[in-house]
């Protein structure tokens, strides 16, 4: 009997012990993992990083009855400063004008339309080495809003010279700028 209760003893305090040490037991189980920041710009075959979001909300267009923002996805030798791009020549990066109902920018698809209508873009890619800047022809945009996580991506964009390109970038926003009334 007593070596019963010593083996019982013995086993509850091993349990004790593996359920102290085991990770799945821990507190932070309901903690997200940070995603990678950054993307890819494909131009041509040839990849390009990504590193840089800056959303310039342009405001309301009373012409075109919606509001304007300005997205630009840069590599890391790149800077938007809130009215113009600056940077290393050998930067490189997508800007992209987006048409949207509210003045903010939700998770969506966005379909390419040079004509301004409500949840569309425009805009260009460019690579500064070898002098590309295309303006894109085509092509659907999708854009996911998680909390301050933006994904914004597309498979394949047509550009003006014929050529497609396709980017993504998962990450924060390195810079928002306000529209000045």
């Amino acid at each position: 009997m007593r070596n019963t209760s010593i083996s019982i003893f013995i086993t509850l305090v091993l349990a004790t012990v593996v359920a102290c040490s085991n990770p799945a037991a821990n507190d932070n189980d309901n903690e997200v993992p940070n995603p990678t920041e950054g993307g890819t710009l494909t131009v041509t075959g040839a990849e390009y990083e990504l590193t840089k979001l800056y959303i310039d909300h342009e405001g309301f267009s009373s012409f075109d009855n919606n509001y304007r923002i300005d997205v630009y996805v840069f590599s890391e030798n790149m800077n938007y400063t809130g009215s113009a791009r600056q940077g290393s020549l050998e930067g490189h990066g997508i800007d992209i004008r987006m048409n949207v109902p509210t003045d903010d920018l939700a998770s969506g698809s966005f379909s390419y339309d040079g004509s301004d209508n409500d949840n569309t873009f425009t805009g260009q890619a460019f690579v500064g080495p070898n002098g590309y800047q295309e303006e894109f022809s085509g092509g659907t945009l999708e854009i996911t809003v998680e909390g301050s996580i933006y994904t914004i991506e597309t498979q394949s964009i047509p550009v003006a010279n014929g050529d497609s390109v396709s980017f993504t970038y998962t990450g924060g926003v390195t810079e928002e700028f306000e529209a000045t009334p």
